[in-house]
């Protein structure tokens, strides 16, 4: 049954996992794996147990509905631009096996335009892509997704996919859920690849490929007939707004590693350190409540 969600009440049960990434806001930008692996096992079996379920919060859309005789959901989260067209994010189960006894080793991806076809969203093929293109990952990088609450990572997958090149790519559910912006973040894990471990390089990258993404566009955007992908180029609605611009992604997540003595922050950053953490730590408590509606109520 779809249920409609017009605010979250703040009721909504907080794990020890979540109230520690609130006291380390970095680990909501590369995790720990060890840490990732763990709440994404609990988020899988939350799934698992949802069954079919459809919920709103403003602005999104949250499906998961299991396909025939395999157990394991798919998950669609959807950003509807109008009655007609929607951007939809669609996860499809890697399974073990067919049946009720399948388990599932990770999600496949992809992103791009949805239509609305008989009550329901339906990727436009034409203008759906895989996440490895849409994160502008390496040439011949696959990903094996892995839903989380609030932590994004990505590492070395030695299990899902036959390619030597395949990565689990940790993604925060309740991130998506406050809207496509967040996407972004996913960038920012590709930018770790191959082999980049410094924070500033892996944003630099991210911001590049972003960037490179909208060459010739430049035009539209000034005119507000574009707002490229993940409607990152618009302006905020207000400084403390959940919808955040593409600088201001890369600031919590430089901000927060900062903090914790893993990046290089410019002055003008660092005088405000303090209102940035405070300000994130607001989001990633919004996030967490935005997951515990839909899946823990």
């Amino acid at each position: 049954m779809e249920e409609h969600f017009r605010e979250r009440p703040s009721s909504v049960r907080i794990t020890s996992e979540s109230r520690e990434v609130l006291r380390n806001p970095e680990q909501v930008f590369d995790s720990d794996l060890e840490r990732a692996q763990r709440e994404s096992e609990k988020v899988l079996d939350e799934l698992i147990r949802a069954g079919r379920m459809e919920r709103r919060l403003p602005g999104v859309e949250f499906i998961v509905e299991r396909e025939g005789a395999v157990a394991a959901p798919s998950i669609q989260i959807i950003c509807p631009k109008s009655e007609a067209q929607a951007t939809q994010l669609c996860l499809s189960p890697l399974v073990t096996s067919r049946g009720p006894e399948a388990g599932i080793l990770g999600y496949i991806g992809t992103y791009g335009i949805g239509k609305r076809k008989n009550n329901s969203w339906v990727p436009v093929a034409a203008r759906t892509y895989p996440l490895e293109h849409i994160f502008a990952a390496p040439v011949g990088v696959h990903f094996v997704v892995m839903p989380t609450v609030d932590r994004w990572a990505v590492g070395r997958d030695v299990l899902s996919l036959p390619s030597g090149n395949s990565y689990e790519l940790y993604m925060g559910l309740g991130f998506l859920l406050l809207g496509e912006r967040w996407m972004h973040i996913g960038m920012h894990e590709a930018g770790h690849l191959p082999d980049v471990d410094d924070e500033n390089e892996a944003w630099h990258l991210a911001n590049t490929r972003y960037a490179g993404l909208h060459k010739g566009s430049h035009g539209i955007v000034i005119h507000d007939n574009s707002f490229g992908l993940f409607d990152l180029l618009t302006r905020p609605d207000s400084k403390f707004s959940t919808h955040p611009t593409i600088g201001q992604i890369e600031q919590y997540g430089l901000t927060s590693h900062f903090v914790g003595g893993n990046a290089w922050l410019p002055r003008i950053w660092r005088k405000k350190a303090d209102t940035t953490i405070r300000r994130f730590e607001g989001i990633i408590a919004e996030a967490q409540r935005a997951y515990g509606h839909v899946l823990r109520g």
